[in-house]
């Protein structure tokens, strides 16, 4: 039956993009512009310090604050890079530094479980950008939203920790390559390779949501499948409307997210199966944290008072245009005393 449906899903497939290839060709490039303007200059730099973190051979000291917040989530010190590099790097920077540490042997496949239920954040610079300026046009709300998912982050650690099992063997020691240059050309060259791979997914799922956005309700459902059309999308509906959806779609990251960690995890021994169950938690604490801090913030007059507001035109506080605009009012002002007289002796023959 698993079979029968999976070929009966492949046909529609192949059916669908034959019947729209306008409608496929158009999702590729929406999909190939998402790639060069958001998801390589947002990613590529943490992926090579995420390989760079695994390869070499750096100072345990490096991310000693960190190591408390592993003692909280039970789990090894040498866990404290992956909590750095999830809370600044984005959805799978943290799931490619932790199936990197399990296949080294400092890191355990359960731990690795452990790490990957809470460790998985939106980043920073899309929250503030994508989400609180292009859907609200305010940074503010997109750093809000980014604490409040770091305090859901938090709680959901702290419940893995619990609930989930730990390794029976303890974590492998530290066996880093003390050759930081050929650490370093590892880094960029398994970094790149990462990220056209995530770019893969990107088109792909972009043209499935060029299929998806016609039908009712299409655009809720394409959200579900890639986080930032559904960023996109929200910004249309009333102002909690537009924060409850952007949270939910940020905190649980879409289907395109889940297939890049999965491709990221393939050999680790890590299951993902634990990962879905705890998106539940974290999606309702960063859902109810958001709701909170707006209601004790008052962003939402912040909103309309910012969207109230005209918008500067370009070169309206530019150097140039300063100077010229002082330069037309001496103008103005020399030659206002002169065209004074010209009127008043035109009036006096004229009576």
């Amino acid at each position: 039956m698993k079979r029968l449906m999976a070929t009966l899903l492949a046909l529609s497939a192949g059916a669908l993009a034959l019947w729209q290839t306008e409608a496929a060709v158009s999702g590729v490039r929406a999909g190939l512009s998402l790639c060069l303007h958001s998801v390589i200059p947002s990613l590529f730099i943490f992926m090579i310090f995420a390989d760079f973190l695994a390869e070499a051979d750096l100072s345990p000291a490096l991310f000693w604050p960190l190591r408390l917040i592993c003692r909280l989530f039970q789990v090894p010190g040498e866990a404290a890079p992956v909590l750095a590099i999830s809370l600044v790097g984005g959805y799978p920077a943290g799931a490619r530094l932790i199936a990197s540490l399990v296949k080294k042997g400092r890191l355990g496949p359960k731990t690795g479980e452990k790490l990957l239920c809470s460790c998985f954040c939106c980043s920073p610079s899309f929250l503030t950008g994508a989400v609180g300026l292009g859907v609200f046009g305010n940074v503010r709300i997109g750093l809000i939203m980014y604490l409040c998912q770091l305090g859901a982050m938090l709680v959901t650690g702290i419940l893995a920790g619990f609930l989930l099992p730990g390794d029976d063997a303890p974590a492998g020691s530290f066996s880093g390559s003390g050759d930081y240059t050929a650490c370093l050309v590892s880094a960029v060259t398994s970094a790149g390779k990462a990220v056209a791979a995530i770019c893969c997914f990107v088109l792909a799922f972009s043209a499935v949501r060029a299929f998806l956005l016609p039908l009712p309700g299409g655009e809720t459902l394409a959200g579900l499948l890639e986080v930032t059309v559904g960023c996109a999308g929200a910004a249309g509906y009333p102002f909690r409307k537009a924060l409850i959806l952007s949270t939910i779609y940020t905190s649980l990251g879409g289907v395109c997210v889940w297939m890049q960690l999965r491709c990221f995890l393939q050999g680790s021994g890590v299951s993902m199966k634990k990962f879905f169950w705890f998106r539940c938690p974290h999606c309702f604490f960063s859902v109810g944290l958001t709701l909170l801090a707006a209601r004790l913030t008052k962003i939402a007059a912040d909103v309309f008072t910012t969207f109230s507001q005209p918008l500067p035109k370009n070169g309206s506080s530019s150097v140039t245009a300063a100077v010229t605009l002082v330069m037309l009012c001496l103008m103005l002002l020399l030659t206002l005393p002169k065209f004074q007289l010209i009127r008043k002796g035109a009036k006096a023959s004229h009576l």
